[in-house]
């Protein structure tokens, strides 16, 4: 699981953004996205794919868009 963060207090902005991959029941892959703003329930979105490796490319592929937007990696406890 990958979770980014984007935290500007001066422009009211705590957003959060978690990645993860899983495989789903007819041997493809999913990659699971839930984005929101940090404290409330997020909004919960899955692109379906045929292998790993393709999710794996997508889930890359939006961290650095979100990176680029100004979202750091956060640590998980």
């Amino acid at each position: 699981m990958m979770r980014l963060e984007k935290r500007v207090p001066a422009e009211n902005q705590h957003r959060f953004y978690n990645l993860d991959l899983a495989p789903d029941l007819f041997g493809g892959w999913t990659l699971v996205r839930e984005y929101g703003r940090i404290g409330n329930p997020g909004r919960l979105v899955i692109d379906w794919f045929e292998t790993k490796e393709e999710s794996r490319e997508a889930l890359q592929r939006l961290a650095r868009q979100k990176q680029q937007r100004g979202y750091n990696l956060a640590n998980l406890r």
